[in-house]
């Protein structure tokens, strides 16, 4: 009869860090026993639909504001304006001309 032959576990298996998936199921079962319902925000995990008043919100955050207009009345340069400091950063700290 042969002696049977045992494995042991490499040290350095326990230093490699847990994958992310299972990390994060751990974090979501801890938040579960506190009484935590958190909102998933990864993608294409929406289990409930998008409430059109958050839509129009986020697109009402995207706009211009109304008095866009140029750095002396609104203290922000306007598009030229911003493309010419741009530029001229971008010379000095590359010495490159865009």
């Amino acid at each position: 009869m042969r002696n049977p032959v045992v494995i042991e576990r490499a040290e350095r298996l326990h230093q490699v860090p847990l994958n992310r998936p299972l990390k994060l199921s751990r974090y979501l079962k801890r938040l579960a026993a506190r009484g935590i319902e958190p909102i998933d925000m990864t993608m294409d995990s929406l289990d409930t639909p998008i409430q059109n008043e958050i839509i129009e919100r986020m697109f009402k955050g995207m706009e211009p504001p109304e008095d866009s207009g140029d750095l002396a009345e609104t203290g922000r340069p306007s598009g030229g304006e911003f493309h010419r400091v741009f530029s001229n950063w971008f010379a000095y700290r590359f010495d490159m001309d865009i």
